[in-house]
């Protein structure tokens, strides 16, 4: 039988979550973290590094990564758009499957009720579920919601198979 290698993806400039997933369990995850913090460009270009370094050792056939949220901050959507058309431009090189994913729909695949959830409050229930579901214990939003972002799709596949 042929692997089901999925990675999913929470990225951002100071901080990337990323998950492996073989035929739907988690093999590795990493909090990826550039060293250089300033100028912003080769924070960058420095976190591109970290994530293509990381996908060509894993080698994924899918990727799910969260669609970038910096709308009230016109330079900040574009360095996450930047990070995420590095992902593109690796999945295109690579034969892999790209698919980007609303924090609303991963967490409706996870079957959370968000109510009137704040962004914070919403942070700390991704930590939280992490350990419950996962047992992974992290202080790190970025990687908790790495992790539901590849159970929410691996989620949405199985109930489109019933």
């Amino acid at each position: 039988m042929k692997e089901t290698r999925l990675v999913s993806i929470d990225s951002s400039t100071t901080s990337t979550g990323i998950v492996l997933w073989i035929n739907g369990k988690i093999k590795e995850y990493k909090r990826l973290v550039p060293k250089v913090s300033r100028p912003t460009e080769k924070r960058i270009m420095e976190m591109a590094k970290l994530i293509t370094c990381t996908l060509d050792e894993w080698k994924p056939i899918v990727i799910y990564a969260e669609t970038p949220q910096g709308k009230s901050n016109i330079k900040l959507s574009r360095m996450l758009g930047q990070i995420l058309g590095i992902i593109i431009g690796w999945c295109s090189s690579n034969n892999c499957e790209f698919n980007e994913v609303n924090p609303s729909w991963w967490r409706k695949w996870n079957y959370w009720d968000q109510g009137k959830l704040e962004r914070d409050d919403l942070k700390l229930l991704s930590i939280k579920m992490a350990k419950e579901i996962h047992n992974i214990e992290t202080d790190c939003d970025d990687l908790s919601d790495a992790i539901h972002i590849g159970q929410g799709a691996l989620n949405y596949f199985e109930s489109l198979e019933l």
